[in-house]
């Protein structure tokens, strides 16, 4: 009787078939395209059910002998398959697996009594709910559907929700948003595509690192492979190279890689024209301290790619901020004066030779720049310039105030603008204030 009951699942696609008596889960079929659930499987082709979820995330399921080769005893498995073929899986072919469900045994015994009714199939659904056999339970429920379709347990089972007096299916409804399932989540087909192309991105940035570790460490010992290896490193052109290329020419640990070694990976990135590459640039640029000859190229090579001038001038233009590393007057350290100088003249300076004439006034602004340096004296200690202030424990605070000027952007200014205010900062701000207001606008004019 049970028998007539397969009729009614003929268009459920949620992977179940009847045969020889039991239900026998379906899966995926996966890469070797293996699939337990083939027609002519039966009850004594497959006595266990054990779960086996590969790395492709597909799951199958059939017999499982755990195994122990190799010299390493790394976990091998044997399964026999529903039509009783079996599979052997590497330790690297799969996530995880787990033994049958004890209670799968007195599922396969009430099955055999089960009727093709709605209160029969609902009753061993709900039996099945109980004992967490979830894919049975989600099997019985659908059937139930198909004999009633408003049956509310076997909905509520499945996940359905009544909206507005309909029932939906959330799969379903995430199917009609355009959404594919990855990983039991629902995801966007765009999200699926940028998680493959990341996906891949990261396997070449592998590939490229261990490229490019071999190559510099050929390269940095004498031998027949060594001039082969500095050509490769010279001529390395794939955009996608760009960031192991950048990683070992910033890298500290375990040593910083040395000035030649700089020079081929730096002519590396000066072949790639790519926006990435044109940025890697211009941070060299303006934070390497002991490489003047590597700085020089870098920018240089900058001003040879029109196409990445707009972004990078901006770069430069933010780089003009004077207070960009903090409050110039509270500082503790004149080396924090020092580095914030030595970033506005390599700012001014990268504006002049990539020739974008833009961030006029924040030049301006850099031509001179005030600081204020506060140490802590003992009583007692002379005072040479500066001026003192009490301080509470017996001791003072100097203040040291200073300015610090930036030729360079006196040069960029001048040949941007063709004015000769040399470092005149109240020269240079009246003459932009004048240039940038209205012919009409009349400042003296009482408000």
């Amino acid at each position: 009787m049970f028998r007539n009951a397969v009729t009614l699942m003929s268009s459920l696609v949620a992977a179940t078939v009847f045969l020889g008596g039991f239900a026998v889960g379906f899966c995926q079929e996966d890469a070797a395209g293996v699939n337990p659930a083939r027609p002519g499987t039966t009850a004594a082709a497959l006595q266990r059910r054990d779960e086996v979820v590969l790395r492709s995330g597909h799951v199958i399921y059939g017999s499982v002998v755990e195994q122990r080769t190799g010299p390493q005893n790394s976990a091998e498995l044997e399964v026999t398959l529903a039509d009783g073929s079996k599979l052997i899986l590497q330790r690297d072919q799969f996530r995880t697996w787990k033994a049958e469900a004890t209670d799968l045994p007195e599922y396969r015994a009430r099955l055999e009594q089960v009727g093709p009714t709605v209160d029969s199939q609902w009753a061993l659904a709900d039996w099945c709910r109980e004992k967490k056999l979830k894919w049975e339970a989600e099997m019985h429920a659908r059937i139930v559907l198909e004999l009633d379709s408003e049956h509310e347990g076997a909905r509520r089972l499945l996940g359905h929700q009544n909206i507005r007096g309909n029932w939906q299916d959330p799969d379903e409804w995430q199917r009609r948003q355009g959404k594919v399932k990855v990983n039991n989540a629902w995801v966007l087909p765009e999200i699926v595509e940028i998680s493959q192309a990341l996906e891949e991105y990261n396997a070449k940035q592998v590939e490229w690192k261990k490229s490019l570790r071999l190559w510099l460490r050929e390269a940095s010992r004498p031998g027949r492979g060594r001039e082969q290896a500095i050509e490769r490193l010279r001529n390395t052109r794939d955009p996608e190279s760009v960031d192991a290329l950048v990683e070992f020419l910033t890298e500290t640990k375990p040593s910083p890689p040395t000035i030649e070694q700089r020079d081929w990976l730096l002519e590396a990135l000066c072949g790639i024209p790519t926006l990435a590459s044109s940025y890697a640039l211009l941070d060299y640029y303006m934070t390497v301290g002991d490489h003047d000859e590597g700085r020089d190229r870098a920018i240089r090579t900058l001003g040879r790619r029109p196409e990445h001038k707009p972004q990078l001038a901006r770069r430069l233009v933010a780089e003009l901020d004077i207070d960009k590393l903090g409050d110039r007057s509270k500082l503790t350290d004149r080396g924090v004066a020092l580095s914030n100088q030595r970033r506005l003249e390599r700012a001014a300076t990268g504006l002049r030779l990539i020739d974008v004439k833009i961030g006029i006034e924040p030049l301006i602004v850099s031509l001179r720049v005030p600081y204020t340096l506060k140490t802590r004296i003992q009583d007692g200690a002379s005072n040479v310039g500066g001026n003192v202030s009490g301080f509470g424990g017996g001791g003072r605070e100097l203040n040291e105030t200073f300015v610090l000027e930036n030729l360079s952007a006196v040069e960029t200014l001048q040949l941007f603008t063709g004015q000769r205010f040399g470092n005149n900062q109240d020269a240079w701000m009246r003459w932009w204030i004048a240039a940038n207001t209205p012919a009409n606008l009349d400042l003296s004019r009482d408000q």
